[in-house]
């Protein structure tokens, strides 16, 4: 993967605060495997969509890997649900949703120091910016 080099320093530190932006909903994980998948298949810089496109494929394969764990369920259940039917998805869809909301706040607090971070040293950078000029 290869960077444009016509950008300047005040460029960079705008480019990243818009991806830090755009994927702000997005654990630092994620964001970290999107990336180095986009290395072998990309030529520049990922964009958005890109890296969206990755971390999107990732977290419907971990659906199916959930799914594939899950015991079989007659097919009549979900066709026609029984009362046990209608409790083993409710347990389920619970399950995963208590899941995916229980790292999506360990996530979410993450990216909110790794942002605050990032944020104070391209704030620092942008006034020295100002300064040499």
């Amino acid at each position: 993967m290869t960077f444009p080099t016509s950008l300047n320093e005040k460029d960079e530190a705008l480019r990243a605060e818009v991806y830090w932006e755009e994927f702000k909903r997005v654990g630092i994980d994620e964001f970290e495997y999107g990336v180095s998948e986009c290395i072998g298949s990309v030529s520049f810089f990922p964009k958005p969509t890109e890296l969206w496109e990755v971390i999107r494929r990732e977290r419907h394969q971990e659906y199916l890997s959930h799914q594939a764990s899950m015991p079989e369920l007659p097919r009549i259940e979900w066709m026609e649900p029984t009362e046990e039917g209608k409790r083993i998805a409710s347990g389920m869809m619970g399950g995963l949703f208590a899941k995916w909301k229980q790292e999506d706040e360990l996530n979410e607090k993450k990216r909110q120091e790794e942002f605050e971070k990032k944020r104070a040293i391209l704030k620092k950078q942008a006034k020295l910016l100002v300064k040499e000029r």
